[in-house]
């Protein structure tokens, strides 16, 4: 259930059915939906509600204040974080503390999504802070962050995606935070957590960039490795307090990529390409390696599964040799002895 009204005496709700676009979502009658806790667990999640912009303009504790936690958190079924997974957690409310925009680097598997959505957990749980959070991810992995931060989380998590109606829709009923009359109130977002794509925020720029989002979340932040690029300038233009970039990917490219993530991080300290350049641009000395390391040391995070995941069985490569079928013994031969008319045929 995303809304509700009353049409002719009688009270209805806009339904999203599962396995289907927010476009396809239809208006039904009390009497036919007959599930009281759906009911109940809508009215429950409208209660959420965050302003679009910050009055405090982002007042943080000092960074002195800063306690690590002890005992891994629990999910909602039970499940408990790994020990370097509790690290990753503390790291990341380390780097908020400190107001440091930071990379979470760790090899893919290691659960980087379980990490982040622990830690806006607990600045809920600790600062009273309930959002807005932004996630920006592969359209693949939508479905995996809004499970995440169902079970490990009571934020009011919604994904924005669709076409221009289903975006449409989703901006007006799940966005929007109304009275008890229908009105809509200006300065509000309806929502905790706003999972979304690269591609998604470019067409709906507009809502985006009106809101100053407490904690903005880049999944495969290796793509913003252009600071040219139109993904990156629009990425940029977002306002946010905090930000922590997600690869898996290591970083080995050029430098000038380098240089755009550590400006997209930090855009008063990064300021000046050429004169990165000019003293990076080309590794010749160990010194300059040193200076490189000094520098992203602390903003980047990396484990790998050989070093923290000790329980995971060694890999296995098995061989098993098929004889090629007649078809592809026919291409082979075409290509091993040149024969145009095979190939043409």
């Amino acid at each position: 259930i995303i809304g509700h009204r009353i049409r002719n005496g009688k009270k209805q709700y806009l339904l999203k059915w599962k396995s289907f676009n927010d476009s396809d979502a239809t208006w039904e009658d009390e009497d036919y939906i007959n599930d009281e806790a759906a009911i109940n667990d809508y009215f429950e999640r409208k209660k959420h509600s965050n302003p679009k912009k910050i009055p405090s303009r982002w007042a943080r504790p000092p960074p002195e204040l800063f306690k690590p936690i002890k005992e891994p958190p629990v999910s909602k079924n039970n499940s408990v974080l790994r020990d370097y997974q509790l690290v990753g957690l503390n790291w990341l409310r380390y780097c908020w503390y400190n107001r440091r925009n930071s990379i979470l680097a760790d090899e893919m598997g290691l659960g980087k999504t379980v990490q982040i959505v622990t830690t806006l957990n607990d600045l809920k749980n600790s600062q009273n802070i309930c959002g807005p959070f932004l996630i920006v991810a592969p359209l693949s992995t939508l479905p995996h962050w809004k499970s995440e931060f169902e079970l490990w989380s009571d934020f009011n998590t919604i994904i924005f995606h669709g076409s221009t109606l289903s975006r449409q829709i989703i901006e007006s009923s799940e966005f929007s935070v109304k009275d008890d009359t229908g009105n809509i109130l200006p300065g509000r977002i309806g929502c905790d957590v706003v999972i979304t794509t690269y591609e998604t925020i470019c067409k709906s720029f507009n809502f985006f960039s009106s809101v100053e989002w407490r904690y903005l979340v880049a999944d495969e932040g290796h793509k913003l490795k252009n600071y040219k690029g139109k993904r990156y300038q629009i990425m940029q233009k977002l306002f946010f307090e905090h930000c922590t970039l997600l690869t898996g990917t290591p970083i080995q490219n050029g430098m000038t990529e380098l240089w755009s993530l550590l400006h997209f991080l930090s855009p008063e300290k990064f300021n000046d390409i050429d004169g990165f350049m000019a003293k990076y641009g080309n590794m010749t000395e160990s010194s300059q390696v040193q200076e490189i390391q000094s520098m992203i040391q602390p903003l980047l995070l990396r484990r790998k599964k050989i070093d923290v995941e000790k329980s995971l069985a060694p890999k296995e490569e098995t061989i098993i040799e098929v004889e090629l079928t007649r078809i592809q013994k026919t291409f082979y031969r075409a290509f091993v002895h040149p024969n145009a008319s095979t190939l043409l045929q």
